[in-house]
């Protein structure tokens, strides 16, 4: 008896493989994307630059802030591995910023006792 196999065709139903046994395999649980977490200020300062956004900074010491990002920056750290450059007023921008969110996490979270003192001109 031969058996002949069509192609599938536009809204055809896919039945999941069948092991080996006959019992098919069971169907796989949708799996969010995890976040990108970083405490790497250069990463956190090349992602911002680059336009992503911050969701979150917490504590993780008395010297360590962690950085959190959308899962969707992938290619971005990718990139910033591979050596990708940005303009240089941009990044120092974002690293500025990143270091006043780090001194404001800190202080937050009762990290650190500094209290932020205004420059008098």
């Amino acid at each position: 008896m031969s058996s002949t196999h069509n192609p599938p065709r536009p809204g055809d139903i896919l039945s999941s493989p069948r092991r080996s046994s006959g019992t098919a395999t069971a169907p796989t649980a949708s799996v969010e994307p995890k976040p990108y977490i970083t405490t790497e200020l250069d990463i956190a300062s090349f992602l911002v630059a680059s336009g992503h956004r911050l969701l979150d900074a917490q504590p993780q010491g008395p010297q360590i802030v962690q950085f959190t990002f959308d899962p969707n920056v992938a290619e971005a750290v990718e990139s910033y591995f591979a050596g990708a450059a940005l303009p240089v007023r941009e990044v120092f921008a974002a690293h500025r910023h990143l270091r006043t969110v780090v001194k404001q996490v800190k202080i937050h979270n009762g990290v650190t006792n500094h209290v932020y003192q205004p420059r008098k001109y």
